[in-house]
């Protein structure tokens, strides 16, 4: 439920309050790759970049093969002007999902 209303409020740019619904989660489930995704996403709408960059990383780490979390961190280096960064980010979520598509299904 965190995370729903999370995600919600990360869309209505309402930023600080969808990080503090991330930390909620994370307080039930330490290791909760959505929650830490949710939160990065938080504070790069925050402009707190740096922070943003360590929960997604801790999201890798935990689960490397996600392809959310590399499109996560692709989007935050590229708000942060690191296109070559950003685009090597992007591949890797590529290559985490090959068979997603939109069109598939």
């Amino acid at each position: 439920v965190q995370l729903r209303a999370g995600n919600v409020l990360l869309l209505a740019g309402r930023f600080d309050e969808a990080r503090a619904r991330a930390e909620r989660a994370l307080q039930v489930e330490p290791r909760n790759v959505s929650a830490q995704i949710l939160k990065g996403n938080a504070l790069a709408g925050l402009k707190e970049f740096q922070s943003a960059l360590s929960e997604i990383q801790a999201a890798i780490e935990l689960e490397p093969e996600r392809s959310a979390s590399y499109t996560a961190l692709g989007s935050v280096q590229f708000a942060r002007g690191q296109m070559s960064d950003a685009e090597t980010a992007f591949k890797l979520a590529v290559e985490a999902a090959p068979t997603c598509s939109p069109f598939s299904r």
